[in-house]
């Protein structure tokens, strides 16, 4: 199977999109300091901003729960650790899509290279057809 050779290697992913990698982080630290900006209005003790932060932040958690530190512990670290593997996964998806395009395009250049032009293994597979069936009329 053909590699790809006759590809453009130098366009690279970030020369493709290179704001892809700073845009989700600043993102998420803005929506973060959004919510500690808010939180830090209602209140004034630092261990009350943390507690209404989280209280703001993962409502849907604390809501069943309760709050208590460590389940807000738990809760940064979840928050953290699903931010990192959604971030991967979307640059999965991206580079693997890229990729295919990139095979897609190899592909059509090798299709454009044949087009019109009887691919050898029909003329082989002619060839034997039309051998087998001189014989059969031999019999």
């Amino acid at each position: 199977m053909t590699h790809l050779k006759n590809s453009n290697t130098n366009d690279s992913l970030w020369r493709k999109d290179p704001h892809t990698l700073y845009t989700v982080p600043v993102e998420h630290v803005l929506n973060d300091y959004t919510n500690v900006q808010l939180a830090a209005r209602q209140v004034n003790s630092t261990s009350s901003v943390l507690r209404q932060y989280m209280l703001r932040s993962h409502h849907h958690l604390f809501q069943y729960l309760g709050y208590s530190h460590a389940c807000a512990v738990f809760a940064t670290m979840t928050q953290i650790l699903a931010t990192f593997s959604w971030n991967f996964m979307d640059l999965f998806i991206v580079i693997a899509a890229i990729a295919l395009t990139e095979r897609f395009r190899v592909f059509n250049r090798h299709l454009q290279a044949v087009r019109g032009k009887v691919p050898l293994y029909l003329m082989i597979e002619w060839k034997r057809n039309l051998v087998a069936h001189g014989d059969a009329r031999e019999k």
